[in-house]
């Protein structure tokens, strides 16, 4: 594997998750989103530092893209007493394999750092589907390995080694 900032490949399993969401078009999205969802985990009094939080992007139209536009969805966990309001949907996520790849120092250079990493490890994941792709065929020839309720995800993970990325790649 290339050695970078980037880690090893792992395949983890993400549990079923109860999770608030909310998305936003604009050229700075995750900004926007990111600051909306937490001030809303706080109005509910929750502890949005204790939360997991995923983000993904979602596509736009070519004339959105023409104008510099991106659309972010971003998701947080929250427990089962926390209704949806308004601009926040919750969604139950269904447990998914996926490939992980964790990026330390993501925002150094965002642009080329976490592009570098997602080309890592969607090489990373297609390598390893083609490998098991026969045997998969041969015991459910019907079968689909991705489904649309699958995500490619981000993870950011603050600990020991700072702040972290986690790219997630669904695998089942």
């Amino acid at each position: 594997m290339e050695k970078n900032n980037n880690g090893e490949v792992s395949i983890k399993e993400l549990p079923l998750m109860r999770v608030a969401c909310c998305f936003a078009t604009s050229r700075a999205p995750e900004a926007e989103v990111i600051s909306y969802m937490k001030m809303w985990i706080q109005r509910n009094g929750l502890d949005y530092n204790k939360l997991r939080k995923f983000g993904l992007d979602i596509q736009v139209s070519e004339s959105q893209r023409n104008l510099g536009l991106r659309s972010y969805e971003y998701w947080v966990t929250v427990p089962e007493n926390i209704p949806p309001s308004e601009g926040i949907k919750i969604r139950y996520v269904n447990p998914t394999k996926y490939a992980v790849l964790r990026i330390t120092n993501p925002f150094k250079d965002p642009d080329a750092v976490i592009r570098a990493g997602w080309n890592m490890l969607y090489d990373w994941a297609m390598t390893h589907k083609e490998k098991n792709e026969t045997e998969d065929d041969e015991e459910n020839p019907e079968e689909e390995p991705y489904s649309e309720e699958k995500f490619m995800l981000e993870e950011i993970v603050e600990g020991k080694d700072g702040v972290c990325l986690d790219l997630y790649f669904p695998m089942d």
